[in-house]
C-alpha cells in the first residue's frame, strides 16, 4: 500500500505473479469448498453460501471470480480514483492470501470431521 501511495512501480512480472497468487489460491480455495457438498453449509464467506444456494455450485463459482475482480478493479477507482494496476496487483494478492487462509482452514475443519467421522464409526463397530 505504501509502495502504491509513494508512486514506487513494481516490474510487469511482481504484478503478474500477485494475479498469478490470487487465481491459483481462487482455484485451491474453489477445490477444497466444493470437495464435499455437504459442508458447505460451514462456509464463512457469506456471499458464496448465499450464491451457492440461490445459483448452485458452478455458476457461484463464476459469480463469486467476477465479484472479486470486480472488487479488485474498484478498488483503484476507489482508492486511487484511477485505474492502476499495480494497486489492483497488491489487492489482488491480499485476496489471494486470505484465499490460502481459506484454503488452510477448510483443509483443517475436513480433516478434523473425517477424525471425527472415524471415531464415531469406531465406537459403533466395538458396540456391536
Amino acid at each position: 500500500m505504501v509502495l502504491v501511495l509513494t508512486g514506487l512501480q513494481l516490474p510487469w512480472w511482481i504484478q503478474l505473479s500477485f494475479f498469478s497468487f490470487w487465481a491459483f489460491s481462487f482455484i485451491l480455495d474453489v477445490k477444497i469448498t466444493i470437495s464435499c457438498n455437504d459442508f458447505i453449509k460451514y462456509e464463512t464467506n457469506f456471499l458464496f453460501r448465499f450464491l451457492v444456494r440461490r445459483f448452485g455450485t458452478r455458476r457461484s463459482i463464476a459469480l463469486q471470480a467476477l465479484a472479486e475482480i470486480g472488487l479488485i478493479i474498484s478498488s483503484s477507482y476507489i482508492l486511487k480514483f484511477q485505474f492502476d494496476m499495480v494497486f489492483m496487483s497488491i489487492i489482488s494478492s491480499v485476496f489471494g492470501l486470505a484465499h490460502i487462509m481459506a484454503w488452510q482452514s477448510n483443509k483443517r475443519f475436513l480433516t478434523s470431521k473425517m477424525i471425527e467421522s472415524s471415531h464415531d464409526t469406531d465406537t459403533s463397530s466395538r458396540m456391536r
